[in-house]
């Protein structure tokens, strides 16, 4: 035998085997499709493929090639065996997927590929991602939303993402996007489905949204040809009618269509439509005119592509046909592939007889199905694929993908009204903010994001409310001057009511008359602002497109400022809001609440932290926590771990801690700082100089800088409580457990003090003496001192001081002295079961036995706060003393407070703490924090750590001495530098 003869032979061998590979390299296949954008078909090799499997099929495996049936995973056994049967005995070419979850699809799709004899091509309804047909999956923005995005880079990065998707679950074509133009807001089927109703708006974005896609070998199909966009007819249901002239169709509905196929889209989806000006036979479908199909976009326009049916099982393709009939006349006027046509045998067996009756020549089906085969082998199905089903789930949800959902949703989120630019909101503390809440079921997670941002109370609407309370609503929202809503739409495709109720619309009107700043966030469809009473007291509406839980996180971060606004209206809402409306705004001024990958970590990389954390619970180092990390002012790592107590009472991320000597930063340094930039404090001064009770001590000519950096010669502590508590002292009566004049500070439950108990304490510590060498010390006594200064200073309560001038305008809702004034128990973490002072669990007060004989205010222990709020105070410090637009603290003075102040003899800066330079010394703070770190640890159990090198702010604040302060676990097992370093090795991988 010849080498020639032998050649043909393994050729042939090659062709019989169900698999009909021919080597090729993937990255051929993608440099080929680069090559050929015109026509993703015009490639030698799926040619030469093709022919040669053509050549191997029979009449019915050519015309079962031309198929697409539907499947439906969740469905019963019958039915996986009723489309098995479609693949095994009438040779189907392709499956187009229905509802259903990640692993039955790919199981199915391993079921029906096993059943074929050519690899079947798969398709699937994919427009804003898996998600429009399976559970379980990531959601992309809808097409509306995407037409309000600037950055076409974020859309052509989802196409691929897409993409990716597709293929991991074997799937080969996406029948996206949509190009219908939009321009009828009635429309029940397209609507926000479409990118705008401004053809440029559409072709701009579909063209990245398919680039996207084939650039990752997945066919993007344009729909619904030649345009769905005004019709206010479901051809689910009925045949829509298209009366437009030729001229008006040319000029806005075929545009889109024509620049596509220029841009070399794959494929394009016929819509079932009666359109008189194209095809003159009347109550004849799109789908099924040779004048549309074949006349109009074949030959007029110059598609090279495949052409697709859209479903034929719709109304509007049966109503006048007969099942198998439709199926014939659609591939008599020109369409490649036949998508979901009822009763497959009929249909096969109506186009059998068209070819035997010579209605269909034998060339013209070769040409579909050689079409069809090339498509297969651009697809990579010149091989058999199977979906692998290990990590399924976390690939069609991997972290990097959220992100770019996140991305795509913060760009798209349109300010259409924003007087007064009262977005983002500034001066959180002249603000008064209720939410009225009209839909609570849907809208949890957009409060709960507001209320990271500052103190709103939730007013809810009934469903269906009486005149009574509707009055009653009125009354209580009489004492806001800020009023926050929300209305979401739940359905899609509701485009008439939105799921916005009559009684709230009512309502809004009704809100007017009270003349309160509103701000409205809309989560659903543009149009919906049609039914939407126009309302002067709107001071801001804000377009969110969609209600899902990233759209209402984002959207209460925007009204903040935690994030930017970028988007414009891709649609014109008559008469008051224009195509393009839309106001900026480029720079946050807060923290933003985001997932590591934004911050360039690996989620994976922190499940060490949980794990780190869990154990550490388990042994009993601390009953709860909270972990709070933010990078570059996205706050990225945010949770709570445990219990308030080891057996009941759940933790949470609101949960308030004792923070213990973070107060010394948190509260009197900060204070310190205020004052120092009023010119009320200078750092070089001495005590004398400002407390009279100083003059004639040891303690006048201690200088402030020397107290603030623990170098004062101040001893560490004096525990007052010990000699107040032996009998002899007892009869002086310190103590009572009744509040009065004489004994006003709250100590513990039903414990009060005296109110001589100020002048025993400064008396003790002014007596006491001082250490023979000025070195470093760690003393709380230099913040007793310092809080008399701030107050004298100030004339303020050194508590109202900070609320006044931190607490408050920052937002910080939980940071505060004596929280019981404001919060329940159950809200606050339980400190120690005091069995020598207090006699009681400690709960809601004050830890430290100093602080709370002055009832829960002093100057190094006191403050309550959870992590969320100190972030905002670390933040503020990170920026240079500026938050929400306000400038707190000179920067000056921020880099003179957190720098070393006595180095190399003191490690410590003014008030804070930072790493200690000396290798052979223990350091507060991991050895992978810069030196240029600063922050403080409390006794509790608590850290406060920012890395100005690398803009990292770490908190973590847990109750390690419940129900004993002599558990010390948290620091010989390392806990929170080892959960911190997580963290940096984390960014460095």
């Amino acid at each position: 035998m010849t080498r020639y003869g032998l050649t043909i032979l393994i050729l042939i061998f090659a062709l019989v085997n169900s698999s009909y590979i021919i080597d090729t390299k993937n990255e051929e296949l993608l440099t080929s499709a680069k090559k050929e954008n015109a026509c993703i078909l015009k490639n030698y090799k799926a040619e030469l493929w093709a022919d040669s499997v053509l050549k191997t099929l029979s009449l019915e495996e050519k015309i079962g090639q031309l198929i697409m049936v539907d499947a439906h995973p969740q469905k019963d056994r019958k039915h996986w065996e009723q489309v098995g049967e479609y693949v095994s005995k009438y040779k189907v070419g392709g499956v187009i997927f229905f509802k259903s979850g990640p692993m039955q699809l790919a199981l199915m799709n391993n079921y029906l590929q096993a059943k074929a004899r050519i690899p079947l091509i798969m398709s699937i309804d994919g427009e804003w991602g898996l998600a429009m047909r399976m559970d379980s999956v990531l959601s992309f923005p809808v097409q509306m939303a995407l037409g309000a995005i600037k950055d076409n880079q974020l859309i052509y990065e989802m196409g691929r993402t897409i993409a990716r998707h597709l293929k991991r679950i074997g799937i080969h074509i996406n029948f996206a996007p949509v190009l219908d133009v939009n321009n009828n807001p009635l429309n029940p089927v397209i609507n926000i489905r479409s990118f705008s109703d401004d053809k440029k708006v559409v072709v701009e974005k579909a063209t990245f949204y398919m680039q996207g896609l084939q650039d990752e070998h997945i066919l993007a199909v344009g729909k619904h040809f030649p345009g769905h966009g005004d019709t206010q007819t479901d051809s689910h249901h009925d045949l829509p009618y298209l009366g437009f002239s030729r001229k008006r169709l040319d000029s806005l509905e075929l545009y889109p269509f024509r620049e596509l196929i220029k841009k070399g889209i794959g494929g394009i989806m016929i819509a079932h439509l009666d359109v008189p000006a194209l095809d003159p036979v009347n109550k004849r479908p799109a789908t099924l005119s040779h004048e549309v199909v074949t006349e109009l976009l074949r030959d007029e326009i110059g598609f090279e592509g495949i052409i697709f049916t859209d479903a034929l099982n719709m109304r509007g393709a049966t109503k006048y046909f007969k099942p198998g009939e439709a199926a014939l006349k659609a591939l008599l006027a020109g369409n490649d592939i036949l998508l979901y046509p009822e009763e497959i045998p009929w249909a096969i067996q109506f186009i059998k007889e068209a070819i035997y009756d010579s209605i269909i020549c034998p060339e013209e089906l070769d040409e579909h199905v050689r079409k069809v085969l090339k498509l297969k082998y651009w697809v990579g199905l010149n091989h058999c694929q199977y979906v692998d089903t290990n990590n399924l789930y976390f690939d069609l949800n991997h972290p990097k993908d959220l992100l770019l959902i996140r991305k795509l949703t913060e760009q798209s989120l349109t300010i259409i009204k924003n007087n007064n630019k009262i977005l983002p909101l500034q001066r959180l503390d002249t603000l008064k903010m209720a939410f009225l809440n009209f839909q609570p079921k849907n809208a949890k997670v957009f409060y709960d994001y507001l209320a990271l941002y500052a103190p709103i109370d939730t007013i809810h609407f009934p469903d269906k409310p009486t005149i009574q309370q509707i009055n009653r609503l009125l009354d209580t929202l009489k004492n806001y001057n800020l009023i926050i809503t929300s209305l979401h739409q739940t359905n899609r495709y509701s485009f008439r009511t939105f799921n916005i109720s009559n009684e709230s619309l009512q309502f809004l009107k009704e809100l007017d008359k009270l003349n309160k700043k509103v701000i409205l966030a809309l989560f659903a469809s543009p149009y919906s602002l049609r039914i939407i009473p126009e309302i002067k007291s709107f001071q801001s509406i804000i377009m969110s497109y969609e209600s899902n839980p990233i759209t209402q996180e984002l959207t209460a971060q925007l009204i903040f400022g935690g994030i930017g606004a970028f988007g414009k209206l891709p649609v014109s809402v008559f008469p008051y809001y224009p195509i393009y409306t839309g106001y900026d705004i480029i720079k946050p001024i807060r923290l933003k609440y985001t997932i590591p990958e934004e911050v360039g970590i690996d989620t994976r990389k922190l499940i060490k932290a949980d794990s780190i954390i869990k154990r550490a619970i388990a042994l009993e180092a601390f009953p709860g926590c909270q972990v709070l990390v933010a990078k570059d002012g996205k706050v990225f790592y945010h949770k709570a771990f445990g219990k308030l107590f080891y057996d009941s009472l759940p933790n949470s991320i609101s949960t308030l801690y004792d923070i213990a000597s973070i107060t010394k930063i948190a509260a009197t340094t900060l204070a310190t700082m205020a004052l120092y930039d009023q010119d009320k404090i200078d750092i070089h001064k001495e005590v004398g100089d400002y407390l009279e009770i100083a003059q004639n001590s040891d303690k006048e000519h201690l200088s402030i800088g020397d107290i603030l950096s623990h170098q004062a010669r101040l001893t560490a502590w004096i525990p007052f409580y010990k000699t107040m508590i032996t009998d002899s002292i007892k009869k002086k009566n310190y103590f009572s457990n009744q509040y009065s004049s004489e004994y006003p500070y709250k100590v513990a439950e039903d414990l009060y003090a005296q109110k001589g108990m100020k002048d025993t304490i400064y008396q003790r510590i002014f007596n006491s003496k001082l250490l023979a060498a000025k070195k470093y010390v760690y003393s709380d006594l230099g913040f007793f001192i310092m809080k008399e200064i701030v107050e004298n200073q100030s004339q303020q309560n050194i508590s109202d001081f900070c609320q006044q001038k931190f607490y408050q305008p920052l937002g910080c809702v939980t940071t505060m002295f004596t929280p019981l004034i404001k919060f329940k128990k159950k809200q606050i973490a339980p400190t120690e079961y005091d069995t020598e002072f207090r006699k009681q669990l400690i709960w809601g007060y004050v830890h430290d036995p100093g602080a709370s004989l002055m009832g829960g205010i002093q100057g190094h222990a006191g403050v309550f706060s959870n992590a969320n709020d100190l972030a905002k105070i670390a933040q503020m410090l990170l920026w240079n003393g500026k938050y929400g637009n306000e400038t707190y603290i000179k920067a000056s003075t921020i880099k003179l407070f957190t720098s070393c102040y006595n180095c190399p003899q003191n490690r410590r800066g003014l008030g804070f703490d930072k790493p200690e330079p000396d290798p052979e010394k223990d350091s507060p703070v991991t050895r992978n924090a810069s030196l240029l770190t600063y922050g403080h640890q409390g006794f509790t159990g608590t850290c406060i750590w920012i890395d100005p090198k690398e803009q990292l702010i770490y908190i973590f604040l847990s109750n390690r001495v419940y129900p004993n302060a002599e558990n010390k676990k948290i620091n010989t097992l390392g806990i929170r530098n080892k959960v911190f370093d997580v963290f940096y090795e984390a960014l460095k991988q």
